[in-house]
This record gives structure tokens, sequence and C-alpha cells, in this order.
């Protein structure tokens, strides 16, 4: 697995895990989050 895949897997559990902990605060920090993610992805191909 690349660094890039590597990251969005870290990135992924730790979604889950302020989900997990923090309900709709986690949620909403979970978008932003994703987001962030979703813009690297694009970088990463862009690349």
């Amino acid at each position: 697995m690349d660094k890039c895949g590597e990251i969005l897997v870290k990135i992924d559990e730790t979604i889950q895990d302020l989900i997990d902990g923090m309900g709709e605060l986690g949620c909403l920090l979970a978008v932003a989050i994703g987001v962030v993610a979703v813009g690297v992805w694009l970088c990463g191909l862009n690349a």
C-alpha cells in the first residue's frame, strides 16, 4: 500500500473513533476531515 492509501485508512479509522466518541460533534468533525481527505486524494491524483 502506498503512503496516500495508508493516510486515508488512518483518517477513516480516526473518523470512526470520533463518531463513536463524540456523537453529533464527531459527525461534523468527520465531515470536515472527509472533505480534507478528498482534497488530499484529488491532489494525489494530479501529482
